[in-house]
C-alpha cells in the first residue's frame, strides 16, 4: 500500500468509485444512495470553507453528532485541510463537552442540530478559542455572525474556491503522514479525559496491517 495519507485515500476512493454508491442514509424514510462523485463535491466545498476560516495544519475542528454521511464527509474535509478532528460523544452534557473544547483548543464545531447547537450555547462564553458552529441538519432559522447551516458552509467553500491559488490536490498533497489526524477523547472514569493523539501515519499502518493480513477481493 503505497498512499501515506487519509485524503490520498479519500481521493483515489472517490475516484475510482465516483458513479457508485458509497453511502447510503434515509430521507423522507426512503434510503437514499450518495455516490464517490457526490461524496467528493461536497468534500471540497467543506474543505475550502474550512481554509475561508484560516483552519490549517495543527487546527482543531470538532464534531458532535451521531453518525450519519455529513459526519463522514465532515471529518474528511478537515482531514483534507490539514486540520486533526476533535470527536466528541453526542450524549456528553455540556461541561463535558466544554472541557474538550479548551483542552484541544477547539476553534470550528459541527453540531447535529438544535439540541448540540444548545449544549454549545450554554458553555460558549467559557471557550475562548471556539469561532464557529455549523448546524449539520440546516435546522437555524437564520444565520448569525458566528452560527450557520451546512448548506450556507457549502456555499462559502464553493465561493471561496474560485478565488483560491490552491487546487483541492494541492491541499492533500500538502497533508503529511505524521500530521495529527484526530483527537480521541478517553472517558474520563479514572480522572479528566485524555485526548489521544493519532496521525495519518497510524490509521495508515493499521489499514496496511489488514491487506497484509487478511485477503480481500
Amino acid at each position: 500500500m503505497s498512499i501515506s495519507t487519509i485524503p490520498k485515500i479519500f481521493q483515489k476512493i472517490t475516484a475510482d468509485y465516483s458513479s457508485k454508491d458509497l453511502y447510503v442514509a434515509k430521507k423522507n424514510n426512503q434510503w437514499v444512495g450518495i455516490s464517490g462523485s457526490e461524496i467528493k463535491s461536497t468534500v471540497v466545498d467543506i474543505t475550502y470553507a474550512l481554509k475561508s476560516f484560516g483552519i490549517g495544519s495543527n487546527d482543531k475542528v470538532a464534531i458532535l453528532s451521531t453518525n450519519s454521511p455529513r459526519w463522514c464527509m465532515c471529518d474528511y474535509a478537515i482531514a483534507c485541510s490539514g486540520a486533526a478532528t476533535v470527536t466528541i460523544y453526542p450524549t456528553l452534557i455540556s461541561s463535558q463537552i466544554e472541557y474538550i473544547i479548551n483542552d484541544s483548543g477547539t476553534k470550528i464545531i459541527f453540531v447535529e442540530n438544535k439540541e448540540q447547537l444548545d449544549k454549545i450555547k450554554k458553555i460558549w462564553n467559557n471557550c475562548s478559542s471556539l469561532e464557529t458552529v455549523v448546524v449539520l441538519d440546516d435546522s437555524l432559522i437564520k444565520d448569525e455572525s458566528k452560527e450557520m447551516n451546512f448548506s450556507s458552509l457549502l456555499d462559502i467553500g464553493t465561493e471561496f474556491a474560485k478565488s483560491s491559488n490552491e487546487t483541492f490536490e494541492d491541499l492533500i498533497d500538502a497533508v503529511n503522514e505524521n500530521d495529527l489526524l484526530t483527537l480521541i477523547y478517553t472517558s474520563g472514569t479514572t480522572g479528566t479525559p485524555k485526548g489521544v493523539m493519532l496521525t495519518h501515519k497510524n490509521l495508515i499502518s493499521n489499514l496496511e496491517g489488514v491487506f497484509r493480513d487478511l485477503a480481500i477481493d
